[in-house]
């Protein structure tokens, strides 16, 4: 294989070309090149370049094509964009392609080149199946300690590694990586609180919210009052996970951080309402109850009456109303939020899990409420599945709502 040359490839286009009867005009229409580019291809006076053979397969069906375009193009990036537009239509082929980079580089010591192609590797492991290889990261992080990776190339290389991690909940890769090498590059200001954004982030998903919260704080340090245009997210995520901390001195922090961010935004864009939705909850939290019926007011007269962004706030609402034991309003909210859920469930919304888990603890608490019954094998499987999620003030607020009503005076009077 490795002893082909350009000459191969045009006489196997000419062979499949001649096959299906096909004329060179016809051909050259079908791939989107001229015919004098046809003829040099066939006759092997030059090597196609990539968009010409991804055509070509899509045309022939020809996976043996692809394989000898292999062995016959030497230019790497050649390869990696045909591997690239390679992944839309066999996985395996780009995979394959791939591999072939990663061992001539390695066979001719250009470990940058190695590293870069195992990091795409990655990016395609996490897109399709939520997952990859620690080896892969390990050769990731060993090779660009070593041959230092260009910052800004390297940054964009990480931007597009936390885009595809937050859609597919699967951060590892992001985390050791980034956390191994983003700390010993030079970025600038904008670039690094960015990333440490993307941290913080990564880590609120996994559940470790203390260190989620210390990174958050390092990227507020960094933007020092400055503004960019990832601000107001930088702004509204350390607030959200500060309402996951366990202490009211949190909640008036997040609070604090969730204003801002709307400040810094106008009201049609989205951390608007977010901020909205999280400044109610946290006046919720506080057991500031009308405060927090005002901010829901608020947001829900902004928003269409289709709009998912409703649903966790009333989810929290329902809550609200179990704990002040309106179990009419509860339900008739419970009825509103099915409702979206529906629409949420066919638009494959990608908090929809998250909000029926939520949904579901509502109802089991509002089974318990009136049924003054709040031991159950349901209700400690929801205390499971609650624990387990990023959700943890979810989780504690569930608890003490159950230890309240267990050991409230009058339960305690009824047990004599």
């Amino acid at each position: 294989m490795q002893t082909l040359d350009r000459k191969d490839i045009g006489s196997l286009i000419k062979q499949m070309r001649e096959d299906n009867h096909w004329s060179q005009d016809y051909l050259a229409e079908q791939l989107m090149v001229s015919r004098q580019a046809i003829v040099k291809t066939e006759k092997g006076l030059s090597t196609p370049r990539a968009e010409l053979i991804e055509r070509a397969y899509l045309a022939f069906k020809s996976e043996e094509l692809v394989w000898k375009y292999m062995f016959v193009q030497k230019d790497k990036k050649e390869l990696i964009y045909l591997a690239n537009m390679m992944v839309r239509h066999d996985s395996r082929l780009s995979r394959g392609i791939i591999k072939h980079v990663i061992r001539e580089s390695l066979s001719k010591g250009d470990l940058k080149t190695a590293a870069e192609n195992v990091f795409q590797v990655i990016l395609w492991d996490i897109e399709s199946r939520q997952k990859t290889n620690k080896r892969k990261i390990a050769f990731v992080i060993s090779t660009f300690k070593n041959v230092e990776p260009d910052p800004d190339e390297f940054a964009d290389l990480l931007q597009k590694l936390y885009d595809i991690s937050k859609r597919a909940n699967f951060f590892d890769a992001f985390i050791n990586i980034s956390g191994a090498i983003a700390g010993t590059m030079k970025l600038d200001d904008r670039k690094k609180s960015r990333l440490l954004y993307q941290e913080a982030t990564a880590y609120y998903f996994q559940g470790n919210h203390n260190k989620a919260y210390r990174i958050s704080i390092k990227a507020l340090e960094i933007m020092d009052h400055r503004i960019y245009p990832h601000s107001a997210d930088v702004f509204q995520r350390h607030a959200l996970i500060c309402s996951q901390l366990d202490n009211h001195h949190f909640h008036h922090e997040a609070i604090e951080h969730y204003t801002i961010a709307k400040n810094m935004v106008t009201p049609d864009q989205a951390v608007y309402s977010l901020a909205l939705a999280g400044i109610a909850r946290c006046n919720y939290m506080l057991e500031k109850f009308e405060d927090a019926k005002k901010h829901w007011k608020d947001l829900f007269q902004k928003l269409g009456k289709d709009d998912l962004i409703r649903v966790h706030s009333l989810n929290d609402m329902i809550m609200m109303e179990i704990k002040l034991g309106d179990v009419n309003e509860a339900k008739r909210l419970i009825r509103e939020c099915e409702r979206l859920l529906a629409i949420a469930l066919r638009k494959k919304w990608k908090r929809y899990n998250t909000e029926a888990l939520l949904l579901e603890r509502n109802k089991q608490m509002l089974t318990a409420l009136e049924r003054d019954k709040y031991i159950t094998p349901e209700i400690s499987l929801l205390l499971d599945q609650l624990k387990k999620s990023y959700m943890r003030d979810e989780f504690e607020l569930t608890r003490n709502f159950i230890h309240d009503k267990l050991f409230s005076p009058s339960t305690i009077e009824s047990l004599g």
